[in-house]
């Protein structure tokens, strides 16, 4: 079974690396810190309620700041290297192929990949905003 014949009534597998992914939209000058983070993504499933969401994520070499708002995350790296930095803790977390990270909902972070970057995420959110291309 394919990505694209994924609903909520069956079960899809898929392999994070090999999944093609699309432009999405720049991020802001001032999300920008340096480089330039031309990031894709592919959704792969999205619930009825659109609170939750699963997909892959890939972006090139670049630093960046990212407020999580009302929604939390769970990463897997499948390839590359970031350092993503918690700036309320100051925690940092080095995401190599196979860890794991939370995001907590209310979170900035800055990312800062180092080697293009992929990953597989699941979001969750408590309301759908209607510009969400993720």
């Amino acid at each position: 079974m394919t990505v694209e014949e994924a609903s909520i009534d069956k079960v899809v597998a898929f392999d994070g690396e090999t999944v093609e992914v699309e432009a999405w939209p720049p991020f802001s000058d001032e999300e920008i810190i340096s480089g330039n983070p031309a990031h894709k993504g592919k959704v792969l499933y999205r619930d009825d309620l659109k609170r939750i969401s699963y997909g892959v994520w890939e972006c090139p070499v670049g630093k960046f700041r990212l407020e999580y708002g009302p929604m939390s995350e769970h990463i897997q790296c499948v390839k590359g290297e970031a350092v993503v930095t918690d700036l309320d803790t100051g925690e940092e977390v080095h995401l190599t192929p196979g860890v794991r990270m939370i995001v907590p909902s209310g979170s900035t972070v800055i990312w800062d990949i180092k080697d293009t970057f992929r990953k597989v995420y699941s979001v969750y959110e408590p309301e759908w905003d209607e510009e969400r291309y993720y």
